[in-house]
């Protein structure tokens, strides 16, 4: 009876440390400091946009007084008698299908960069659109291309319109 006491008193003992509060060991370091996070440092500029910067202001600084501009119908028209030159209408097809200058080969502004093929670089381009807007940003899109050779309608097909001169429409 004396050795079954002690086993149920074992038993007890070792149920009760079993299910009492657990005790939490002692550090031996200090706990770590709350680490600041750092502060974000601004990303460098690469060396391709200090090359475009580098490009845009040589291409800005070095625009001639005429702005890579055909100013009126009538020098238009000189261009296209000569014979040499290849006239882009960068507006969209459903624009160039209402009416075009005649001759003109429809290149879509948003398409240039992949038709580049079909502009030459040893003849003038003169490109042109509904007012002038479109044909401004790609005479600049082209130039900064390499293209020397490109210049811009600034009348446009509604000056050429306005000056009565006829318009092709596509079939």
């Amino acid at each position: 009876m004396k050795r079954t006491l002690w086993i149920l008193l074992s038993v007890l003992a070792l149920t009760l440390a079993a299910c009492g509060p657990a005790v939490a060991p002692t550090p031996t370091v200090a706990p770590p400091t709350p680490t600041v996070a750092p502060t974000p440092v601004p990303p460098t500029p690469t060396k391709a946009a200090l090359d475009l910067k580098a490009v845009v202001d040589r291409f800005l600084s070095g625009i001639p007084d005429k702005y890579y501009t055909v100013g009126s119908v009538d020098a238009l028209k000189d261009m296209l008698a000569a014979g040499n030159v290849v006239l882009v209408d960068v507006r969209e097809p459903n624009e160039y299908a209402e009416g075009h200058i005649p001759g003109a080969v429809n290149i879509p502004i948003r398409t240039l960069a992949k038709n580049l093929d079909k502009l030459p670089k040893d003849k003038p381009v003169v490109v042109y659109c509904r007012t002038g807007h479109r044909a401004g940003m790609a005479t600049a899109a082209l130039q900064l291309l390499g293209y020397t050779n490109v210049r811009n309608f600034t009348p446009a097909i509604l000056g050429w319109q306005k000056a009565g001169e006829p318009v092709e429409k596509a079939q």
